[in-house]
This record gives structure tokens, C-alpha cells and sequence, in this order.
């Protein structure tokens, strides 16, 4: 089976065709114009001068002195005695011939063109000269009408061999006027698209030359042309954004590696130097009694950091299912979830939210962001401090505020480190179930979404405020309700 195959397209070469076609469809209509009208006006002009020619010979033929045949006319002109004459003519009156040219004579058996016309009249027609060759006839009806005799019957013949050399010439000088107009006009058109794509080629050239600057940490930006053109300005600034972008992403994923690498080390050394010691030492009671559970733990560790990896890796694509959610229905079931974890939560958890507010949403994404953001402020609150989670409503949309007081007071750069991956305050690492992906995955699943997601602490009361904004939704009336703290009361 035969594949049809596309040619490539060129936007030069499809500019040039369309503009050679476009010009020379108008030059040639300007030519042809100019052809027709020549040939109009010179076919005109070809008329005009045979029947001045006629009138004359009316003229010379009006004394009858004149009438004979071979009238002393020939003598002052002689075109009408060659053999080659491309001029004759004959005088009739009635049947009689009373002249004719001495360029008849070698054509004895040539008869008048009996044609009726009006008296005192001239018409031209094409017809064939006695010779042979093409030409015109003028015939002319005149005389006098006070005498019996019948009127004078002038046929005048010539030749518009020379005007039919002089079209030719016409037309061979305008068909190379047009091919050279047409070559011009192409010429001229490279010349202009060339101009006109060369910020384009500029950009191709330095979209070419990044592959040279790949070794280079800091991402290589495309350069601003001489002058900014509109139409691939935005180009430029696309590309520019994409390779900031990809460069912050490759950034970020070789750092995540060798957190990964980091945050698996040190339990597979652990599992390793274990394993070590419990073979070398399977008598000692200090090893063997505790190693299991050792072993177990440091798995179990192992396991979170993966599902927290996977998690985190999941959150920046996956299929979102939107569906209508009660925002205090949804938080009471997180809070229900967390219970098991902390006794006494209805008293280190304050809940204001309005009731019966929904939005439309994924619930993975919602209920994922809500529990990580509340386990955070759970783990890090101060000992005699409460957990405080607000929910507001807007034209602009719907806030969700988790707040929580720590003992620590965390600087500008700190805040903004928050959301990477593998991240921790605690350069020390001193707890073992904290990972640094929490705040990660809230900020990838806040994108994935289009939720803003703000981060910031109240120095004056050393408030950790992680805010949640969500513009789309639908929201029943403002009704405020402490639903929650009358479940957990």
C-alpha cells in the first residue's frame, strides 16, 4: 500500500510564490490592458489615415479631368506603380472603369468590391489586396447629384503589413517587459521576505546555538533581536519562559535525586550495619532481642519515604474528578481521621467554618492538601497551643486558613524553602518521621488544581498561617457555625 508522504512547507518559499503570483497576475492584467489598447489605438489610427487617404484621392478625383486611366496622380506617387505596391485603387462610375493604379495592371481579372454603400459616404472593411496580402479597403460613394450621371465609386487598398510588423515588435517588447517586471518583482520579493524573516532566522540561529550552552548551570535566554518585532516577540518570551522553567524542573528533580539518595541512604546503612553486627554478634542478647523491631522500623520508614515520593510524583499529573464538596462536612472527616493520633483533639483544634458552603472540586486533591497542612500544624504547634482552621468566603472566592503557633521563628529564606521537595528546618534531621514532602505535595497538587497557596508567619505571635485560596466554586449563603467544635466537643 502506497504511504502519501507531505512535502516539507517553507514559509519563504510560499511567501515568494504567493507574491510572485499576486504581482504578476496584476502586471500582466496591466500589460494586457496596455497590449489591447495599443492594438486598439493603432488599428484606429491605420483607419484614420486610410480614409484621410481616401478623401484624398475624392479629393484629386473630383475634377473630371482627372478621371483617367492613368491619371497623372502616379506621377507624385509612386506607391500606386510598383509591382510590390502595398497601395491600389480604382474609380468606377457605374459599370465604367474610369482609373485604376498601374500597380492593377499586372492583375487584369481583380474586380471592384461591390458592396452597396450610402452616397457621399466612406466604410472600411478588412479584406485581401489584389497581391495577396492582408489588409483594409476603403470604399466611397461620391459625385454630384445635380447632373443625370450616376455617383463616383472609389476603392482605395492597402496593406497593414507594416502595422501588423509594427504590433508584433509591440508585443515582443511587452512580453519582455513582463518577464523582466515579473524577474524584478521576485527578486525584490527575496530581498523583502528575506528582510522581513530575518528575525525569525536570528531566533532559529539561537535556538541552534543552546544546545552549546547545556553545560552552562545558569539557563542561557534568547537575546532580544536589534528591534522588537511583534510577531515573534511573544515567541521569544515563550521559549524564554519554557527554558527558565525546565531549567528550575531539571534543577529541582537533580536535587530531589540526591535528597532521595540521601533520605534511603542512611536507612539502607542502617538495615546494613545491623545486619552486620546480628550476624557477627547472633548470641548477643543487646542485638538479637531488639533487632526485628529495629529492622521493622527502619522499613517502615523506608515505606513512608517511597509513598511520600510517589505521592509527591503523583501530584503533579493525574486525572482530576471534580465533584460538589461540603468544605465543614470534609474537614470534620479529617479531623475524625486524626482523633486516633491525638486524644485530646477537639481541644487543641478550633474549627470556623460556614455551613453548607460548597465548591466544586477533586477530593483527592482537597482532602491531600487539607491533611497535610493539618498534620504539619499538628506535629509543630507549641505544647499549649490550639490549631485553629478558618474558612471564609468572598466575592473573590473561598479562603482556607491553617494556623498553628511554633517555638521557633522561622526567616524569609526558610519560608520560601518550605515547599521543596525533601526539605527540612531541622538541618539535623533529629525526628525520623518527618520527610520535608508534606508542603511539596501541598504545593504541587495547590498548582495542579490552580489554588494559590500563601505561607507566611506572624513574627509578633510567631503564627505559622498556611492559606488556601479557591476562586471556583459555588457557595450557599454566609452562614458561619462552629459544626466542627460541637462534633469534638
Amino acid at each position: 500500500m502506497w504511504s502519501r508522504r507531505e512535502s516539507n512547507k517553507s514559509i519563504k518559499r510560499s511567501l515568494l510564490n504567493s507574491l510572485s503570483l499576486v504581482f504578476g497576475l496584476i502586471v500582466f492584467a496591466v500589460f494586457l490592458t496596455v497590449d489591447i489598447n495599443v492594438d486598439g489605438w493603432v488599428d484606429e489610427q491605420f483607419n484614420q489615415s486610410l480614409i484621410n487617404r481616401t478623401e484624398d484621392l475624392k479629393t484629386y478625383f473630383s475634377d473630371p479631368d482627372h478621371r483617367v486611366p492613368n491619371a497623372p496622380l502616379t506621377q507624385f506617387n509612386p506607391e500606386f506603380n510598383r509591382g510590390d505596391a502595398h497601395e491600389f485603387y480604382q474609380l468606377w462610375q457605374g459599370d465604367i472603369l474610369l482609373s485604376q493604379s498601374p500597380s492593377l495592371d499586372d492583375f487584369p481579372h481583380i474586380d471592384k468590391i461591390r458592396q452597396r454603400i450610402a452616397f457621399n459616404t466612406t466604410q472600411v472593411i478588412p479584406t485581401t489586396l489584389p497581391n495577396g496580402l492582408s489588409g483594409k479597403a476603403s470604399l466611397s460613394s461620391f459625385g454630384s447629384l445635380t447632373t443625370n450621371q450616376p455617383p463616383l465609386y472609389l476603392v482605395f487598398y492597402k496593406s497593414d503589413k507594416g502595422v501588423e510588423q509594427m504590433l508584433l515588435l509591440i508585443d515582443i517588447l511587452l512580453v519582455i517587459g513582463f518577464l523582466s517586471s515579473v524577474a524584478l518583482m521576485r527578486y525584490l520579493a527575496v530581498i523583502i521576505v528575506d528582510k522581513g524573516l530575518e528575525p525569525l532566522s536570528f531566533l532559529n540561529e539561537q535556538l541552534k546555538a543552546l544546545s552549546e550552552n547545556e553545560k552552562h548551570e545558569v539557563p542561557v535566554q534568547l537575546p532580544l533581536f536589534k528591534n522588537t518585532v511583534e510577531e515573534i516577540e511573544p515567541i521569544r518570551q515563550q521559549i524564554n519562559s519554557y527554558i527558565q522553567s525546565n531549567s528550575s524542573l531539571f534543577a529541582r528533580e537533580k536535587r530531589i535525586t540526591g535528597d532521595i539518595a540521601h533520605e534511603l541512604k542512611t536507612p539502607i546503612s542502617e538495615i546494613l550495619a545491623l545486619t552486620e553486627v546480628y550476624i557477627r554478634y547472633p548470641d548477643d542478647p543487646r542485638i538479637s532481642e531488639t533487632y526485628q523491631q529495629d529492622i521493622l522500623s527502619i522499613a517502615t520508614r523506608m515505606k513512608n519515604i517511597v509513598e511520600k515520593l510517589l505521592l509527591l510524583q503523583r501530584s503533579a499529573n493525574f486525572e482530576l474528578h471534580q465533584e460538589t464538596l461540603e468544605i465543614d462536612s470534609l474537614i470534620c472527616d479529617l479531623l475524625d481521621e486524626f482523633s486516633f493520633k491525638y486524644s485530646n483533639l477537639s481541644a487543641i483544634v478550633e474549627t470556623n467554618i460556614p455551613t453548607e458552603a460548597k465548591l466544586y472540586s477533586d477530593r483527592f486533591s482537597l482532602e491531600t492538601i487539607l491533611s497535610n497542612l493539618l498534620d504539619n500544624a499538628l506535629f509543630y504547634r507549641q505544647s499549649d497551643s490550639r490549631v485553629q482552621i478558618y474558612v471564609s468566603l468572598s466575592n473573590q472566592g473561598m479562603d482556607i486558613e491553617v494556623i498553628n503557633q511554633m517555638d521557633v521563628l522561622l526567616g524569609r529564606e526558610q519560608l520560601d524553602k518550605l515547599t521543596a521537595p525533601l526539605y527540612q528546618v531541622d538541618s539535623s534531621r533529629t525526628d525520623t518521621t518527618r520527610y520535608g514532602l508534606g508542603l511539596s505535595i501541598v504545593n504541587n497538587l495547590c498548582e495542579y488544581n490552580g489554588y494559590k497557596l500563601t505561607i507566611q508567619q506572624l513574627e509578633d505571635r510567631k503564627q505559622f498561617v498556611a492559606k488556601i485560596h479557591i476562586s471556583n466554586f459555588n457557595v450557599s449563603p454566609k452562614i458561619l457555625s462552629d459544626s466542627c467544635d460541637a462534633t469534638h466537643s
